[in-house]
């Protein structure tokens, strides 16, 4: 799979946000590398491990925001569940490198 690009189609025009998606954009970039390149379980684990601390970190930040500005954010507050949900599954299982499934989830969120 290709290295995602941070563009500016990404862009929330909050910058706090902005610096978080490109944090997390460049968390997946090397979680998809340490995968492509076999790096191991200890590699890909410890890029999982901090994947699944930046994501709650940066939900619960965003969520607050929504919630100072009145944002309607059900649907998004749902995904950001699931997708927590699924990182904190891989994570916890002890089984990486992780599923491309959750990758390609990842890729698509």
């Amino acid at each position: 799979m290709s290295q995602l690009e941070w563009t500016t189609e990404f862009s929330v025009g909050v910058k706090g946000a902005d610096d978080d998606h490109k944090r997390l954009i460049d968390l997946i970039n090397q979680l998809s590398e340490g995968m492509n390149r076999a790096q191991g379980q200890e590699i890909v684990g410890k890029v999982l491990d901090e994947l699944e601390s930046y994501t709650r970190y940066h939900f619960a930040r965003e969520e607050e925001l929504f919630e100072r500005t009145g944002y309607p954010a059900v649907e998004h507050k749902r995904e950001h569940r699931e997708l927590v949900e699924q990182v904190v599954t891989y994570c916890s299982r002890g089984t990486r490198p992780a599923k491309p499934r959750l990758q390609w989830k990842l890729w698509t969120f």
